[in-house]
């Protein structure tokens, strides 16, 4: 006589597909919040860090295209020139790193503004940046320094660490986690470029601009707007390659 099946086998059948079910959406579930924990946090805070000689007001127009997506956008406040740059560092640092404050930072500088950045993070192993966005930076000296520098000597600290090739570089490597992006002008007297290929996380982008406009092109904004809001999941190492030309 043929057996027929109990009445509970597809019953039970049913039960384990939907129990196997579960699981497959408790791990897809596990996974998607592991995926999500490794996502960058946004940025709170944008600031923005002048160069040397540099008016505040320089950079009015790229806050005011930052100030959509950013909850503070801030234009750092130092002097212009013949600054102490050891208390402009620490106090720099003592921002980035205040213990009150839960915000994510990121930051953009122009010029000399990158140097004292630079520093600050380098020294601040318990930083909240998050990206950070150079734009001509101070790495090497460009023609004008080195003029004023043969004329005034270190008068100027500030034309003291720019024109000195050793300390130009220093802390260049600041933070090897860190998301960062150089801008260069194509058209700089006041810096000069630098090969970035040992540095890891660096997207680099030459634009059509000189020293002083380069803060100021919409294009440079929108560079800026995306890597701080839109990479969010890293970036691939830059450096002097065609492919991270950019002129948009």
């Amino acid at each position: 006589m043929r057996s027929t099946p109990a009445p509970n086998d597809n019953h039970e059948a049913s039960r384990g597909e939907t129990a196997a079910s579960a699981t497959d959406n408790t791990t897809s579930d596990a996974n998607s919040v592991a995926c999500a924990s490794e996502t960058d946090p946004p940025i709170d805070r944008v600031l923005l860090i002048p160069g040397l000689l540099e008016p505040r007001t320089a950079l009015l127009p790229m806050r005011q295209h930052l100030r959509r997506h950013a909850k503070e956008v801030t234009i750092w406040r130092d002097r212009y020139a013949f600054r102490n740059t050891e208390a402009s560092v620490q106090r720099l640092s003592e921002f980035i790193t205040d213990a009150s404050r839960e915000e994510r930072i990121g930051i953009v500088t122009h010029s000399f503004g990158d140097w004292v950045a630079r520093q600050a993070i380098a020294r601040s192993p318990n930083h909240r940046v998050d990206a950070l966005a150079s734009i001509a930076p101070v790495i090497r000296s460009g023609f004008v320094p080195k003029v004023m520098h043969y004329l005034g000597g270190d008068l100027m600290p500030e034309i003291a660490v720019i024109a000195n090739a050793e300390k130009a570089r220093e802390s260049l490597d600041c933070d090897r986690s860190l998301r960062r992006m150089v801008i260069w002008a194509l058209i700089d007297l006041g810096v000069g470029r630098a090969d970035l290929t040992h540095l890891p996380n660096v997207k680099v982008h030459r634009v059509a601009a000189t020293h002083l406009s380069v803060v100021l092109q919409p294009n440079v904004f929108r560079l800026v707007e995306r890597f701080l809001f839109d990479d969010q999941n890293g970036s691939e190492p830059g450096g002097s390659s065609p492919s991270s030309k950019s002129s948009s």
